[in-house]
C-alpha cells in the first residue's frame, strides 16, 4: 500500500512546490489568485501531513490578506489561530515562527490600533525579544512600530521610528517602506521639500523592490508636494502616473494614500473629486474590518460634504455607527460633533 502511494505523494509534492514558486507572480497584480494558490497549497500540505509546510503557507496567506488585500476581518482569525498553533512543541524550532508576530501585529493595527494597543505592544515586545539582532525580523519590527505610532497619531514617535527603520535597512524592500513613512510624516507637517525628497526616494526604491503599493503612494505624495511648491504641470503628471500604476494592480492601498489623494484635490479646490476619492476609499475598505479607518474616513466625508452645501444625513448615521463599533473611540465622537454641530 505504501509503495502504491508514492507516485501520488510525489505528484502532490511537485504540485505543492510549483504553487510555492508561482503565487508570488501575482502578488500585486492579482492577489486573489495568489490567495487561491496558497489555499490550494495548504490543502496539499495537510494531505501530505507536513505541519511546517502548512504553517509556512498560512504565514504567506496572512501576508496576502493583511498586506495586499488589507482585509482584517478575514485576516485576524487566521493570524490569531496561527499564533496559537505556533506555540505547540512541533513549531518551537521553526525559523519563520517569529514572522507570525508581524502578521498578528499588522492585522490588529489595521483593525484598530488604539483599541488593540495593549495586544499590539505585547506582540511587539515578544517579537523584539525573540528576534536575532541582525535578522530581517528587526526591520519588520521597526516597520510595524512605525505603522503603530502613525495609526495612533503619535507623529513624533512615528518619525523617530521611521528614521531608525531607514538607518537599519540595507536593501530596497525595507528602505522604500521607511522612505514612504518619512514622506507621509513630512506631508503631515507640511514640509513640502522633504515630502518630495523622500517620496522620490520611495518611488525609486519601491520600483527596485517591486513594492508597487509604495510606488503608487510615493507618486501621490510627489503630486501634492509639487502642487504646494507651485509646479502644477509636474503635479498633474505625477498624479497621472500614480493613477496609471494603481490601475495595473489589485492591491488595496493604505489610508496614507487616500488621505494624501483627498488633500491633493482639496489643494486644487476640486471638492467634488475630493469627496469622490473619500467615497472610493470607503468602498475599497468596506467589509474589511478596518474599523477605525472607516470611522475616520466617514468623519472626513462629513467634513468635505459640509463644505459643498451640507452633510448627507446617512453619512452622519454611518459615522456614528462606525464610531460605536470601536472599543475605544478616543476623540472621534468629539471630532464628529465639532463638524456636525457648528
Amino acid at each position: 500500500m505504501t509503495e502504491e502511494m508514492k507516485p501520488e505523494k510525489r505528484e502532490l509534492t511537485g504540485r505543492f512546490f510549483s504553487l510555492r514558486w508561482q503565487w508570488h507572480d501575482f502578488w500585486d497584480t492579482d492577489p486573489d489568485r495568489s490567495i487561491a494558490m496558497i489555499e490550494e497549497a495548504i490543502g496539499i500540505a495537510e494531505q501530505l501531513e507536513q505541519p511546517i509546510w502548512v504553517m509556512e503557507c498560512r504565514h504567506w496567506l496572512a501576508q496576502a490578506i493583511v498586506f495586499k488585500k488589507r482585509d482584517y476581518a478575514r485576516g485576524l482569525p487566521l493570524v490569531v489561530q496561527s499564533a496559537v498553533d505556533a506555540s505547540k512543541p512541533t513549531f518551537q524550532g521553526w525559523r519563520t515562527r517569529i514572522c507570525l508576530y508581524q502578521d498578528l501585529i499588522a492585522a490588529y493595527i489595521g483593525a484598530d490600533a488604539i483599541s488593540n494597543a495593549t495586544i499590539i505592544e505585547n506582540a511587539l515586545s515578544r517579537m523584539q525579544a525573540e528576534s536575532p539582532p541582525e535578522a530581517q525580523c528587526t526591520r519588520c519590527l521597526l516597520g510595524e512600530r512605525t505603522s503603530f505610532e502613525l495609526k495612533q497619531h503619535n507623529l513624533e514617535y512615528a518619525r523617530l521610528s521611521a528614521q531608525t527603520y531607514l538607518s537599519k535597512s540595507n536593501e530596497p524592500h525595507h528602505q522604500s517602506q521607511a522612505q514612504a513613512y518619512i514622506a507621509h510624516l513630512s506631508f503631515l507637517s507640511e514640509d513640502w521639500k522633504a515630502t518630495l525628497k523622500h517620496a522620490e526616494a520611495a518611488e525609486k526604491l519601491g520600483s527596485e523592490a517591486d513594492n508597487q503599493d509604495i510606488v503608487v503612494e510615493a507618486l501621490i505624495h510627489q503630486a501634492i508636494a509639487h502642487l504646494k511648491l507651485g509646479d502644477l504641470n509636474v503635479a498633474k503628471a505625477c498624479f497621472s502616473r500614480s493613477e496609471a500604476q494603481r490601475s495595473l494592480y489589485g492591491i488595496t492601498l493604505d489610508i496614507q494614500y487616500w488621505n494624501t489623494r483627498v488633500a491633493y484635490f482639496e489643494a486644487l479646490n476640486d471638492l467634488d473629486s475630493a469627496i469622490s476619492s473619500r467615497k472610493a476609499h470607503l468602498d475599497a475598505i468596506a467589509g474589511h474590518g478596518a474599523l477605525r479607518e472607516e470611522a475616520e474616513a466617514l468623519i472626513d466625508l462629513c467634513r468635505l460634504q459640509k463644505q459643498v452645501g451640507g452633510i448627507a444625513p446617512e453619512t452622519i448615521q454611518k459615522a456614528q455607527t462606525a464610531i460605536s463599533a470601536l472599543k475605544i473611540p478616543a476623540d472621534l465622537p468629539i471630532k464628529l460633533a465639532q463638524i456636525t454641530e457648528r
